[in-house]
């Protein structure tokens, strides 16, 4: 199970993503024409919701998550932070 979601570490996912600080490094090549993600290129944002309980009270908390695309064949990808599984 992923590490819970605090409202803080959204806010300061957002502020690095505000920052440009958020870099494709850590992603798998691509896997259709195996490029390294050195090389994926910024491409869009997403709106994401996350649903955190907070004194025992679901808030929710408003963030974008970064999409990046592959030079090579155009393929994208979702970069997800350690708090935020894809659905």
């Amino acid at each position: 199970m992923p590490p819970s979601a605090t409202p803080e570490a959204i806010k300061a996912y957002q502020q690095q993503l505000e920052k440009n600080k958020i870099k494709p490094d850590n992603l798998p090549p691509c896997p259709r024409c195996l490029v390294e993600s050195a090389f994926f290129k910024e491409h869009a944002y997403r709106d994401r919701k996350f649903l955190v309980i907070v004194d025992m009270l679901v808030k929710t908390v408003l963030s974008a998550l970064l999409r990046f695309k592959c030079p090579g064949c155009g393929k994208t990808f979702t970069y997800y932070p350690d708090f935020a599984l894809p659905h």
